[in-house]
């Protein structure tokens, strides 16, 4: 699904912004001035469309300060100079007696009062009072990227594991015990304490001690940036034994039990196709259950292409039975 694409006004009245306080389905909060852009509009039409008729004011946008993504739309944020008008002489279809979509005032808030306002997005919100204190009205030279409620896919990094992250990985491997979840690409993670686990990924990845049936293999934990908190794991293997080519192949990954959901998947991914161009590994083989439906759409919104299924015969395996879906991923 496209996301709707909007564009927003930041019109300054002394120590003020115009702002239009709503009420719906039990919610009280306030808004930036703006909507959504209309076929053939630019974003400056539509802010100056949206200004006049949501508060009868006439406006002319100066500069993108932000551009705000939440998982259904994009919203696009302009500095605007006030030409004329007043607020409360809008007319638009908000505004209409047989509308029934809540409360719409228009207002003004004082910036000093925003922190303290359900100003939407809060995220913008935020941005906007930091930058205003430090710069004032001119608030930013270029246009920053925010996101609200949806995570930044720049804002992960694969990394060793080491000592440093010894508490992070020991949660995380509890968490994972608790909820029962499968421990794909954590090397030996579920059987091991932490500082063996440690031991181990350095051997592994240095083809020492290896044992019956395994490979040489590069284990990464995938942590956020902006807090430095794992997110995930994955392990890169270095060449493909029987057992791999037929089910497991060059990559297992997994995302942290109380991270899900936000997209991580997909990322951590491309992150590792990344370290496998580095290590030399140009056709990448990456597998996933017939059943896992979120493993699959990572798999292709990667580039993946099918090749086959795979059923795990061998009875002393512990998925005796499943098929195994089987994606190769060619790394240019």
């Amino acid at each position: 699904m496209e996301k709707r694409i909007s564009a927003r006004a930041i019109i300054f009245i002394g120590d003020s912004i115009v702002s239009m306080y709503r009420e719906n389905d039990g919610r009280k909060y306030y808004t930036f001035p703006g909507g959504g852009v209309e076929k053939g509009e630019t974003f400056e039409q539509c802010v100056t469309r949206e200004a006049f008729e949501e508060f009868g004011l006439r406006v002319k946008p100066l500069k993108k300060v932000y551009i705000c993504e939440s998982e259904k739309k994009i919203d696009h944020f302009f500095i605007c100079k006030l030409l004329s008008g007043k607020v409360g002489d809008g007319k638009g279809e908000e505004f209409q007696p047989d509308r029934n979509r809540g409360v719409y005032k228009q207002t003004t808030i004082k910036i000093s009062k925003i922190p303290l306002l359900p100003l939407m997005p809060p995220v913008v919100a935020q941005a906007f009072v930091k930058d205003y204190n430090k710069n004032g009205i001119n608030l930013r030279n270029r246009a920053k990227k925010l996101y609200d409620g949806c995570e930044n896919p720049s804002d992960l990094k694969l990394v060793l594991p080491t000592k440093k992250y010894y508490d992070q990985v020991a949660l995380f491997k509890q968490k994972f015990l608790d909820a029962g979840s499968s421990f794909d690409g954590t090397n030996t993670l579920r059987d091991d304490d932490v500082s063996t686990w440690l031991k181990k990924c350095e051997d592994y990845r240095k083809g020492k001690n290896l044992p019956k049936g395994f490979v040489s293999a590069t284990q990464y934990i995938c942590v956020r940036k902006s807090d430095d908190k794992l997110v995930g794991m994955l392990q890169i293997r270095h060449q493909l034994n029987d057992f791999l080519l037929n089910y497991g192949g060059h990559i297992g990954d997994c995302i942290a039990v109380d991270e899900r959901g936000k997209g991580y998947g997909k990322q951590i991914l491309k992150l590792g196709l990344k370290k496998c161009k580095n290590l030399g590994i140009k056709k990448v083989l990456i597998t996933c259950k017939d059943t896992n439906i979120a493993s699959r759409k990572c798999i292709l919104a990667n580039g993946g292409k099918f090749e086959d299924k795979r059923q795990i015969d061998d009875p002393r395996n512990k998925d005796y039975g499943v098929c195994i879906e089987r994606y190769w991923i060619e790394i240019k």
